[in-house]
């Protein structure tokens, strides 16, 4: 099995100052611990099109309805669990509408590599938009890593089965290969 080359604080030591942190963040301030996963609609404005509006309400709502998403913010409101929770304001507005587009943020799961992160970015990919969404953040960089690396990832038992064959063939016996193999594995 293949291993990110992404990480957070989860690899460190449990007493490391970056752990003891995030974990009191978790803990005490469970809304501020979530991952952001960023929905870019390029070249899609609503503008003052009514149609347009109700257009990004329904997938604000489609995407708050997704398992692991805690909400959705976006120009429309606020949502959560398939439903608006707060209605628009101009501070949404002017955070997620620009000339070149629109933008809303996936709040998920805590841990940012997580699986849970993961299978949210592939969510939020494939859930019907207005228009072909870009999907950035975390997870969804998690997931990008785990495309491209996926083809060129073996089987352990692949790997250690051609190192014992040429173990094997270079060594000239089975005997000296199964030696090798062991001092090998003694030293990990």
């Amino acid at each position: 099995m293949c291993r990110s080359p992404l990480s957070d604080e989860r690899v460190l030591p449990g007493t490391a100052p970056a752990v003891v942190a995030m974990h009191a963040v978790r803990m005490e301030f469970p809304d501020f611990g979530h991952t952001e996963l960023d929905a870019i609609l390029p070249g899609w404005v609503p503008g003052g099109n009514a149609a347009r509006s109700a257009e990004l309400d329904r997938y604000a709502r489609r995407l708050s309805a997704l398992p692991g998403a805690v909400s959705v913010r976006t120009a429309t409101g606020i949502y959560a669990h398939g439903s608006r929770t707060e209605g628009p304001s101009y501070a949404l507005a002017d955070r997620y509408l620009s000339t070149a587009g629109t933008s809303l943020a996936v709040y998920g799961p805590t841990e940012p590599f997580g699986p849970a992160g993961v299978r949210l970015a592939r969510a939020v990919r494939t859930t019907r938009a207005p228009t072909a969404p870009l999907v950035t953040g975390p997870p969804a960089r998690l997931l990008d890593v785990q495309q491209v690396m996926a083809p060129t990832c073996r089987p352990p038992g692949v790997v250690l089965s051609a190192t014992f064959v040429v173990l094997i063939l270079f060594s000239g016996g089975l005997f000296l290969a199964i030696k090798t193999s062991s001092h090998l594995v003694s030293l990990r």
